[in-house]
């Protein structure tokens, strides 16, 4: 809706996917309702309706934060999602079709920032992903294994 001086009323939906664009901009993949039916697939119907489905029209998993990184040299999406807590890993070794790997959950939700450390840059010698959260004002440190 514009008014005299643009604008009067802005809306935006919640977030429910990831992007992957290609150097030129040009979409190569997005995951469009798959966070959600992997979440749906991993949790029990009671569960789903208490705390997902209420929510799901008002903005879905919500993916807050991507980390991407090479750990032992495959291409790693990291996304942290702020409403279903956790983060899912994807391998994005085929950008346009990445799979999916697991869905890490901890007792902390809303993983507000991610940041992958290479196994250089790693204290452990391992490759880590660090995870800050917002509700609790913790940070969880997952060392990443093959």
């Amino acid at each position: 809706m514009t008014g005299e001086n643009g604008y009067t009323k802005l809306a935006a939906y919640g977030g429910r996917s990831f992007t992957i664009w290609d150097t030129s901009g040009k979409v190569v993949f997005d995951s469009g309702s798959g966070l959600e039916a992997i979440i749906r697939a991993s949790i029990s119907e009671e569960d789903w309706l208490e705390d997902h489905d209420g929510r799901s029209d008002d903005k879905g998993p919500e993916p807050e934060g991507v980390a991407v990184g090479a750990p032992y040299g495959v291409p790693t999406i990291f996304v942290g999602l702020e409403r279903s807590g956790g983060v899912m890993v994807f391998d994005a070794s085929d950008p346009a079709s990445p799979d999916f790997v697991q869905w890490a959950r901890t007792a902390d939700v809303s993983p507000e920032g991610l940041q992958y450390v290479p196994a250089y840059a790693s204290v452990t010698g391992k490759p880590l992903l660090i995870v800050s959260h917002e509700i609790s004002g913790t940070t969880t440190v997952f060392e990443i294994r093959r």
